[in-house]
């Protein structure tokens, strides 16, 4: 049974739109990218390590079509479904860059309530 509470009020926050992390992929070049990039890599090095093979680490930052947002395929771009520089990845800076999207988070969430 669902019901209506018309005084809740949802806020969403990707960690990966704080400004730190932009701030990031524009200041440092190996962090550029997006899916399966360097900073996505040190994150699964922190939650999953098992899962993380850095062996298989393939660097790919490809070259986006203006329009392709109108796309349905990305495979032609996406050759390795990477974009940026996994290999990159280190457990010292994963643990480093941790902290800091934290602490870029909890500034964000009082900036927005003006805590």
């Amino acid at each position: 049974l669902l019901k209506k509470n018309s005084h809740l009020k949802i806020h969403s926050f990707s960690w990966y739109a704080s400004d730190f992390v932009v701030s990031l992929k524009n200041t440092e070049p190996t962090y550029r990218g997006d899916h399966g990039d360097r900073l996505e890599t040190e994150m699964m090095m922190l939650a999953k390590p098992s899962d993380v093979k850095m062996e298989k680490a393939i660097d790919h930052l490809p070259e986006w079509p203006d329009n392709f947002e109108t796309l349905s395929d990305y495979s032609g771009i996406m050759k390795f479904g990477i974009e940026g520089f996994p290999s990159f990845a280190k457990p010292a800076s994963a643990k480093n860059q941790y902290k800091r999207i934290l602490s870029s988070i909890i500034n964000d969430i009082k900036t927005y309530y003006e805590i």
